[in-house]
């Protein structure tokens, strides 16, 4: 339990349990409150401050359009990468901006936040999502079964929804996003619009796309989450350690349960039979190819994996488009190297591992990249 004695009104004004006393109090948290007050009556004026704060933020926040508050956040999660960036090629500390208040937020609790408690309460409250838009509600739909349900959305995307998952979202979309928060395991089929990505907040995460196809697993309670790309290209957002000690602005979308999130400073994007992987213990993102990487859809009927003499150059930029994965080699180290040999349906790890022993070359994945090396080939 926080020490409430040592508060200011803008402790207060960021304290969870605070904000839920003033917006959606339950007895127990009323009895509380007024019990420390009671035992407290010098901060009394402080409290009533404080939440006087927190109430007119949230009413000012209710009259906003859902979608322009969503659309101020990708913004700052935008900034945040770019400083990310920065820092780790200058590997300095990371500088955190603060987010500027949407304009009439600013016009409505100008005075007291900036006067009373400066900017970081308002940095605070730029960052949640405040509920779906006034024609919408928020639908949860959970799959108890041992079989796969699909679920079908007005945008004519879908989702396969596997065992012991769960996910939740509004309806219907509103006209700046499609959101959706999962728990568990899904396929999605997203129909693209431009101007209205689909985005999926799972665990730590948030995966945003315009229309494409992709598996997320993100159990709850679990440290991992996957993204894996079949089809079309894909960004992953979530935060890692960049080595900065500044404390770390949330993103709270508030449906009819509240989801956390820590504001994203690093973004994958990853196309077909690539994968992203975010390590919330180590706080750590990579990418890394599929693990059963798949022929490309429009490859299906122009490849052939029998070589008769061929340089080696050329069968690796064969399956390079094949499967979409990049391979980086040595052109002059190579030049000589030719292979014959017929492939047949070996995962594509697997091809590669043949051509590499039969030309004493080595290969290694990292950040969904093949790199080849070696090679001394005699004419």
């Amino acid at each position: 339990m926080p020490n409430y004695e040592d508060y200011t009104m803008s402790d207060f004004a960021l304290d969870d349990h605070f904000i839920r006393w003033c917006l959606n109090p339950t007895e127990g948290d009323d009895l509380f409150w007024k019990t420390w007050m009671a035992d407290d009556p010098i901060k009394i004026d402080v409290v009533k401050q404080a939440r006087k704060l927190v109430t007119d933020i949230h009413y000012v926040q209710k009259s906003q359009n859902f979608a322009t508050i969503s659309n101020d956040i990708w913004k700052n999660i935008e900034f945040d990468i770019k400083q990310n960036k920065k820092t780790e090629r200058e590997n300095s500390k990371v500088r955190i901006a603060r987010i500027l208040p949407l304009r009439k937020i600013y016009i409505a609790v100008a005075c007291v936040a900036f006067l009373a408690i400066g900017i970081q309460v308002i940095d605070y409250y730029s960052n949640k999502i405040t509920g779906s838009s006034h024609d919408s509600t928020w639908i949860t739909i959970e799959n108890n079964t041992l079989h796969t349900k699909k679920i079908s959305f007005s945008d004519s995307s879908f989702v396969n929804l596997e065992p012991y998952s769960s996910i939740k979202y509004e309806k219907p979309f509103n006209d700046r996003q499609r959101t959706v928060v999962l728990n568990g395991e899904a396929f999605f089929d997203v129909s693209r619009d431009v101007k209205r990505p689909f985005i999926v907040y799972a665990n730590q995460t948030i995966t945003k796309v315009l229309g494409t196809s992709f598996k997320i697993s993100a159990f709850e309670g679990q440290k991992l989450v996957k993204v894996d790309v079949i089809s079309g290209k894909v960004a992953v957002y979530g935060r890692v350690n960049n080595g900065t000690t500044k404390k770390v602005r949330q993103i709270v979308l508030e449906t009819d349960v509240r989801t956390v999130i820590p504001q994203p400073n690093k973004k994958l994007e990853v196309t077909p039979n690539q994968s992203v992987i975010f390590n919330e213990d180590d706080q750590e993102m990579i990418k890394t190819i599929s693990d059963v990487p798949k022929i490309l859809e429009n490859r299906k009927f122009d490849y052939q994996f029998e070589f008769n003499d061929e340089p080696v150059i050329k069968v690796f930029s064969e399956l390079e488009r094949i499967y979409g994965i990049t391979f980086q080699f040595d052109s002059k180290t190579l030049m000589n190297c030719t292979i014959k040999t017929k492939l047949d349906d070996e995962p594509l790890m697997q091809k590669v591992a043949i051509i590499c022993a039969a030309l004493n070359l080595q290969y290694v994945e990292e950040n969904a990249v093949i790199q080849i090396n070696g090679g001394n080939c005699q004419k």
